[in-house]
């Protein structure tokens, strides 16, 4: 009763959050299906794992890992199913733009969501296991979730709305745990700062730790209220410039193409990491 009376008057938030939950979800989808599509799906790291597939393959196979490792039968098999689970993205993503408010959509994007986590798993056990690389994909990975919950039930209040914003807590402070240095400090940071600022690398270094922190404390206030209204202000906008800024710092004009493919669909699957904090903005400003 408390969800229905509560979007029963606030019929202007429902609207607002849906359509804030739909674009989010489209972006991650078409932007992640693109990048799958012309890139790599981060596959090679289980299926190249010596240690763990090695006796299944010259054990029950009798092949060598030389030449399985260099097989172009597994290339191409790698390649395909990155571009089938790239295609399969690219499609819901079109079909949400299409159907604004279809519940056929639902499993898909359930499934979108688990595929997704799988691919992130992988990108951890890629990146050294750095928890910092598996909880900052937590936006990504509930943005289709999310818009099919609203789908569901036109509301993200109770745990549903606690899942939300871990996930967007989870993306923020894995982000901070490589700008504050925990982990290594990634050059990509670094030289966007750079490119975009002007600043020396040190001068970067060094924004990259105030920013790593107020990421740090945003993550924690967005559970506390009354901060959590001004948390959610910094993510909406922080997250938004941040998605931006490959583009700033990467796309070439004179070779726009070129470095747009890229750069482009970097910003877009990005755009979650402020349109969810800013779903969630239009929550709580109706509380």
């Amino acid at each position: 009763m408390e969800s229905l009376s509560w979007y029963g008057t606030n019929h202007s938030t429902e609207i607002m959050l849906g359509k804030v939950l739909r674009l989010a979800c489209i972006a991650l989808l078409l932007g992640r299906g693109i990048q799958a599509i012309i890139g790599d799906l981060p596959l090679r790291t289980i299926l190249w794992n010596q240690l763990l597939l090695e006796p299944i393959v010259t054990g029950l196979f009798g092949v060598a890992w030389k030449d399985y490792v260099t097989s172009e039968t597994l290339d191409f098999l790698i390649n395909t199913v990155g571009s089938l689970v790239g295609l399969f993205f690219v499609i819901v993503g079109v079909w949400t733009g299409l159907n604004k408010a279809s519940d056929k959509l639902i499993p898909f994007l359930k499934i979108s969501s688990g595929i997704l986590a799988a691919i992130f798993l992988l990108k951890f056990m890629e990146k050294s296991f750095y928890i910092g690389m598996l909880i900052e994909h937590g936006a990504q990975f509930m943005a289709p979730l999310a818009y099919a919950w609203w789908l569901e039930d036109k509301n993200l209040l109770g745990r549903r709305l606690i899942m939300v914003k871990l996930c967007i807590s989870a993306t923020f402070l894995g982000h901070a745990l490589f700008a504050v240095g925990f982990h290594p400090v990634p050059g990509g940071f670094v030289d966007m700062i750079i490119n975009v600022l002007g600043l020396s690398q040190e001068g970067a270094v060094e924004m990259l730790f105030v920013a790593g922190s107020i990421d740090i404390a945003c993550a924690l206030f967005l559970f506390i209220p009354p901060l959590d209204r001004y948390a959610l202000t910094f993510m909406v906008a922080w997250g938004l410039i941040t998605a931006s800024a490959r583009v700033l710092a990467h796309v070439d004009i004179d070779h726009f193409w070129f470095t747009w493919h890229q750069w482009g669909v970097e910003m877009i699957y990005r755009l979650p990491h402020g349109l969810l904090p800013l779903a969630v903005f239009s929550i709580k400003r109706r509380l």
